[in-house]
């Protein structure tokens, strides 16, 4: 009789974290094999950034030629949830002379309580648990009879903070990825915010890869961050007042393209293009403000984007205008309240799009208003009279 790890997760991605806890799971408990066992769905997590195909391309470059590691398209085949219990009992029957054994991180043990069936998984087979560095484990956690313990630990890294740092643009990401993984998450564009919000395979990523390029050409560094930031928070509003999520990126992520012209730039930029109401005095007084109509400009003739509410979102998202869509009002929102912005109550602000959209979206004019206020600054005539417009209906509407 012989031991068999199981190693299941969504991998997404596969690093170098993971690997070490194979090798130190194999080396401590004389494993016959590791199986690696991407998930189609993880039952705890509520998405995937990587579909299952790129996600088992890049375990493949990863395993494919370690000794005693494999991988198994189980899980990914079923093309649903499957649950640990159900797999554990798959592999049992596929090698019923040989012990199953789970492979789990040791910051998984707090959560075991919550698998499904875990009493019955328990009861049937144990858990090898390697921990992280700087990790304690509560000795009161529940199973931890039912547990194998590595003698070493890997390093504190996961797949959440590699994220992360692809997304930024941060390089220092391929300290923690297999150079061939890296590679393959640079060649797709993987992670980084202009991929495609659905988690679907879209085989014609040309779009998201040129919005991709052009920020990353023309953008500073805190600016493409930012729009990167605008594009997360949009995406969140967007799936909580329910309209669609990829219009929201694209428009966030587009918002602040042409930011990256100079003030007479901005102006030159309309000395043969249509100028949209307001221009001259805005150009006289705060070119600045031009920008949002710019981006529209160019996402309209450089990235060919016909959709004029996404034209409008990017256009409007400084300065608004009436009767804006709800996709306008939640760029207009994402922009003031990104993570990199300085707004003391954007967690109140994203709290209320939850209950009412338009009371936080007067919250952020209210924001700008004053700060322009506070600080002495032009206050554009378009602006006030949208506050004007949207503070008169919303107190028609409370009477």
């Amino acid at each position: 009789m012989g031991k068999i790890a199981i190693f299941g997760g969504s991998f997404d991605p596969i690093h170098k974290a993971h690997i070490e806890m194979a090798q130190l799971a194999l080396n401590d408990f004389d494993l016959k094999e590791i199986i690696f066992i991407p998930a189609y769905k993880p039952p705890h997590k509520k998405e995937q950034f990587a579909c299952a195909k790129e996600r088992l391309s890049m375990l493949k470059l990863a395993v494919g030629s370690l000794a005693k590691m494999s991988i198994s398209l189980y899980e990914i085949e079923k093309k649903t949830i499957v649950y640990s219990y159900q797999t554990a009992d798959y592999f049992q029957s596929l090698y019923p002379a040989d012990e199953i054994l789970l492979l789990i991180g040791g910051d998984s043990l707090a959560g075991l309580s919550s698998w499904k069936n875990i009493d019955i998984l328990a009861s049937k087979y144990r858990f090898i648990a390697v921990n992280r560095v700087g990790v304690k484990i509560d000795a009161n956690t529940r199973y931890l009879d039912r547990c194998l313990f590595s003698k070493k630990r890997v390093h504190n890294m996961s797949s959440t903070q590699i994220r992360a740092m692809l997304e930024c643009g941060n390089e220092a990401a391929a300290d923690f990825l297999d150079s061939k993984v890296y590679a393959y998450i640079k060649e797709h564009k993987l992670y980084s915010a202009v991929s495609p919000s659905r988690q679907t395979c879209n085989d014609d990523r040309k779009l998201f890869d040129n919005i991709y390029d052009y920020l990353l050409e023309h953008l500073k560094k805190d600016r493409f961050i930012h729009s990167i930031n605008v594009s997360k928070t949009a995406m969140e509003l967007a799936g909580i007042c329910k309209i669609d999520i990829s219009k929201a990126q694209i428009a966030a992520l587009l918002h602040d393209c042409a930011k990256y012209m100079t003030d007479k730039e901005q102006i030159e930029f309309f000395k043969n293009r249509k100028k949209f109401e307001g221009f001259d005095e805005i150009a006289k007084n705060a070119p600045q403000l031009i920008h949002g109509f710019s981006a529209s400009v160019i996402a309209r003739e450089i990235f060919k984007i016909k959709d004029k509410d996404i034209l409008n979102a990017i256009a409007n998202h400084t300065l608004g205008r009436f009767n804006m869509s709800l996709l306008e009002k939640i760029v207009f929102i994402a922009d003031s309240i990104s993570a990199d912005r300085k707004c003391s109550n954007a967690k109140i602000i994203k709290k209320t799009v939850k209950s009412d959209l338009q009371k936080a979206f007067i919250a952020v004019m209210k924001n700008k208003m004053q700060y322009c206020l506070d600080n002495n600054k032009w206050i554009c005539p378009i602006s006030a009279a949208v506050w004007n417009y949207y503070v008169k209906n919303e107190n028609k509407n409370n009477n």
